[in-house]
């Protein structure tokens, strides 16, 4: 211990000049420490600051750059395009009211019945409570009425319509023909024009218009009025092959020979708005005008 103190003891004479450059060198290291972070800084903000400059400059060459009155005016323009866009929704919506019509074999208590039923998911809850469901008259007259049309829209097109019952209410045989007779006294019945491949067509009566397991072998309220929104569409489609046929007499005088499948509705998911052209070439999809809806006698399903 002594010799230590012996040791610091020249030292000791020196304990203020030694603390001096002590706080020296560490005060000039703070300094230059502070002084590269200000200077990062420094150069950052100035940076950030030309840019704005820059910026700002730009406006300077541009024609009524923006500022509060063009965005008032662009405000302007969006509310004129909203109200045009609702002003064409609406007058859409009242030509198709023009054109799908109930049709009046139903009858006028049927059809003053359903015709405040839209739009549906407003007018109609579901599961449907007992009190908001049609009457069971309603519902079973419809079925009849489907069961009727869908022979007539295959025969429009000069097909077969094979599930369900016929025109007469008869069972309809898969194979049978037009008449419901198939093959008698050893005639052979007259092929049709266009071959509806029959288990397409038992695919779309048993998704879309079979209700015969149902209570009362009737379809709900719902079911009455999405299917009458199928039938619109088939009704369509069946039209467009009508036309595009034209009148002819033979299978082979057909532009249209063969449906293999109708999908509307859910079963149209991912297939919608496309038609297969020859060559593998493919269109968009046809309108509800061009699909034939105007002018072709919605009253009745005529064609």
């Amino acid at each position: 211990m002594n010799k230590i103190k012996t040791l610091l003891k020249p030292v000791m004479k020196y304990v203020f000049w030694i603390g001096c450059v002590a706080v020296l060198l560490i005060s000039t290291g703070s300094w230059f420490t502070a002084r590269s972070s200000l200077k990062s800084e420094f150069e950052k903000n100035l940076g950030d600051i030309k840019t704005s400059f820059q910026t700002a400059g730009t406006l300077k060459t541009k024609q009524s750059p923006p500022n509060e009155h063009s965005n008032a005016a662009m405000d302007q323009l969006t509310q004129r395009a909203h109200r045009l866009v609702t002003e064409a929704w609406r007058k859409q919506y009242s030509h198709q009211e023009t054109i799908l019509r109930w049709p009046r074999e139903l009858r006028e208590d049927f059809i003053r019945a359903v015709e405040p039923l839209k739009p549906i998911e407003t007018r109609v809850d579901f599961p449907t409570p007992p009190h908001q469901e049609l009457k069971v008259d309603f519902r079973q007259r419809y079925a009849n009425y489907v069961q009727w049309l869908l022979p007539s829209l295959a025969e429009a097109v000069g097909s077969v319509w094979s599930p369900g019952r016929d025109r007469s209410g008869i069972a309809r045989m898969p194979g049978q023909g037009r008449t419901g007779q198939g093959r008698t006294g050893g005639v052979a019945e007259r092929p049709p024009l266009v071959v509806w491949d029959a288990s397409d067509q038992a695919r779309l009566y048993a998704t879309h218009f079979d209700w015969e397991r149902q209570p009362d072998s009737a379809p709900t309220t719902l079911q009455v009025l999405y299917a009458q929104e199928d039938l619109w569409i088939l009704h369509a489609l069946m039209h467009i092959i009508r036309r595009t046929n034209g009148d002819i007499d033979s299978p082979h005088e057909a532009i249209v020979k063969t449906i293999n499948s109708v999908m509307i509705g859910p079963s149209a998911v991912g297939r919608a708005g496309e038609v297969m052209m020859l060559g593998a070439r493919r269109g968009t999809g046809m309108g509800m005008d061009d699909m034939g809806m105007d002018g072709m006698g919605m009253d009745g399903m005529g064609m």
